[in-house]
């Protein structure tokens, strides 16, 4: 066999069963070395100066093959580089050709059918790194061009195979072959809906191509009158919206028709409401408008801007028209919230544009504007010090003070974003920032609902900060992030998953057991400073182009559970009994440790701010769970 190596002058080569390394250094073609290399160092030669193999997978018979050739074939019969069947009529079924761009593949055949992550092949080139799964004729297999194809293929168990469902985000199994037809007509799934996939991959295989059945038959009325129904669920805030009309209010969360909404007043000799005070325009209810449907006020000046009737805080312009989502970030003081909500934001921004091609719009500037502010601050530093953002206060102007029935009250200040793409999908996404003494026990009460949000979110994000935990620090000893100084106590973090769920219980008059429907991101963070811990090594990128992964996000999700079991049970105990729906996540704002200024505060790099992770909760509830993404829901699990 031959082997070449264009960059470094290198030939591979056999002969009468021994295998030789011919070398020349650099663009030298006259002075060559011969090495003989036998036994086990001929694999670790190839690795060295042939970096780059294909693994391919034969899904149905548990057999693989790691390809080093630029050119290959796989079928029947000896005229092919991997011979599936010499029983078989001798035919080559696909052919494959290694580029610097990637792996080229196409069926030899034009008349057989090749599918392509579940997909009609259409000249595809396959992206080194990435997994795929191939299926022609009879033949299914897993497949990846990787630099380290032994490590791929060890962390791919053939015998253990599990059912994905996109639509709800659940996993099913293990479950053999024999075993999935039966457990189909007695679920009553659709096979068309389902993935199967083997622990451990990225990939998967459509149910309905893996077996052939007819589906099982309607459930009648009847039939469903003999089964008791499952407990009633008052609150389920994840659901569709009612109508296209009603919505709630983004700071006190009360629920408006769009004809509710008061109009605040322009001219400025009409600064002054009762209820919020001297400094604000006063808001009324709109009895006279102009040619073009302008409210207008006592002056007759037109007025473009209207207030929640409940709150009179103003209600960003168009939300009655546009599918709400609320996102509630909690965690403990110090945990550094500002700091991921400002990042997350940003990452939010180019992600949407550059893999979905949505535009992500400001909702409302001025309402935006602290952590809009933030995020210029972070990411325009050029020094430690000029990017330190201020610890969130338990006052001050990230919140409202406004007259709820009759009495003072402090409210949030939400901060709210519009995704919008093509064909009326658009979805507002709005986030609050909270001090972490906010969510200590007995900190909220009526005249301070400052995280009542919680019990309106669609997605909880528990941040949670292992520089705090002592199981995790003593992990850490040896570790020099200035994080660790005995100036930063441990805490117990469980209790903010108590009074999370104590306080929604409370606010929606929920009986004390069973578990909430909202689903619960469990975010690993500043995952830089345990970047050597096995399950944060094991952890896959969701991305591949523009394609979001769900399944590799279950998978990481796993693998991520199962080391906090080790070190934290009680805390991963805690939450999977609060939520139907656990996620696990690990991330990091900066991607190195902070650095002490001046001031005593802990501060990032501006230069060395890497983030990652950060935004993948937020797009795995888009894909997953919110009603506007259903194409993005449907293509999640593959990556073409």
């Amino acid at each position: 066999m031959e082997a070449n190596h264009p960059h470094r002058g290198i030939q591979l080569f056999s002969q009468y069963s021994s295998e030789f390394v011919l070398y020349h250094p650099g663009n030298d073609c006259s002075k060559w070395t011969l090495f003989y290399v036998s036994g086990g160092m001929i694999e670790q030669v190839k690795q060295w100066f042939l970096p780059v193999a294909t693994v391919v997978i034969d899904t149905t018979s548990g057999r693989h093959r790691i390809i080093r050739k630029k050119r290959f074939t796989i079928g029947y019969g000896t005229v092919n580089t991997w011979n599936l069947d010499t029983q078989k009529p001798p035919s080559q079924l696909v052919s494959f050709r290694l580029t610097k761009t990637g792996l080229e593949v196409e069926p030899t055949d034009p008349d057989d059918t090749l599918l392509l992550d579940g997909k009609p092949w259409t000249t595809d080139i396959l992206e080194i790194g990435m997994e795929y799964t191939l299926q022609i004729r009879d033949e299914q297999f897993l497949l990846c061009v990787s630099d380290k194809p032994k490590a791929w293929l060890e962390s791919i168990h053939l015998d253990k195979w599990l059912v994905f469902e996109p639509a709800s985000g659940e996993i099913f199994g293990p479950l053999d072959k024999l075993q999935l037809e039966p457990w189909l007509i007695a679920q009553r799934k659709d096979p068309n809906d389902l993935i199967y996939y083997p622990e451990g991959s990225s990939k998967g295989f459509h149910v309905s191509q893996i077996i052939d059945m007819e589906l099982p038959a309607p459930v009648t009325q009847s039939e469903l009158l003999q089964h008791p129904l499952k407990d009633h669920k008052p609150y389920s805030p994840a659901k569709p919206q009612e109508t296209a009309q009603e919505s709630r209010c983004p700071h006190c969360w009360s629920p408006f028709l769009a004809g509710d909404l008061l109009t605040i007043a322009t001219h400025e000799t009409l600064r002054g409401d009762p209820l919020l005070g001297s400094d604000e325009m006063l808001r009324f209810e709109a009895d006279a408008f102009n040619d073009q449907g302008v409210p207008l006020d006592a002056t007759g000046t037109p007025c473009l801007e209207q207030a929640c009737p409940q709150c009179r805080l103003k209600v960003p312009h168009g939300m009655s028209d546009i599918s709400q989502a609320f996102i509630s970030i909690l965690g403990s003081p110090g945990a550094g919230k500002s700091y991921y909500l400002s990042v997350l934001t940003d990452e939010l921004q180019k992600k949407a544009f550059n893999n979905w091609g949505f535009n992500w719009k400001d909702a409302d500037p001025t309402a935006n504007a602290p952590l809009n502010s933030m995020r210029h601050r972070l990411f325009s530093a050029q020094f430690a010090a000029e990017a330190c953002l201020a610890k969130t206060s338990l006052d001050g102007h990230l919140y409202s003070k406004v007259k709820l029935n009759g009495r003072p009250t402090q409210l949030p200040r939400p901060f709210t974003y519009i995704l919008e793409g093509g064909d009326h999908q658009s979805q507002s996404l709005t986030f609050y920032d909270n001090a972490g003494e906010h969510f200590q026990p007995g900190s909220d009460g009526t005249a301070n609902p400052v995280t009542h949000h919680l019990a309106h979110a669609h997605l909880w994000c528990f941040l949670f900060d292992p520089s705090k935990d002592a199981t995790f620090r003593k992990h850490l000893k040896s570790s020099k992030d200035p994080q660790l100084s005995r100036r930063y106590p441990t805490e117990n973090q469980e209790l903010l998953l108590a009074e999370l769920e104590n306080r929604i219980r409370v606010l929606h008059q929920l009986p004390p057991l069973g578990k909430l429907n909202t689903p619960l991101a469990f975010i690993l963070g500043k995952m830089d400073m345990i970047e050597d811990w096995d399950p944060i090594t094991q952890q896959k990128d969701p991305w591949n182009g523009r394609h979001f992964n769900s399944l590799v996000v279950e998978e990481n999700s796993r693998i991520l559970r199962e080391g906090l079991l080790e070190r934290i049970p009680a805390l991963v105990a805690r939450a999977e009994s609060i939520s139907e729906k656990v996620v696990y996540f690990a991330s990091t704002s900066f991607g190195h440790s902070p650095r002490r200024i001046k001031t005593g505060e802990l501060s990032p790099i501006p230069k060395k701010i890497k983030p990652k992770g950060v935004e993948v909760p937020v797009f795995w509830w888009l894909s997953s769970w919110s009603t506007v993404f259903n194409n993005q829901r449907q293509q999640a699990w593959q990556s073409s």
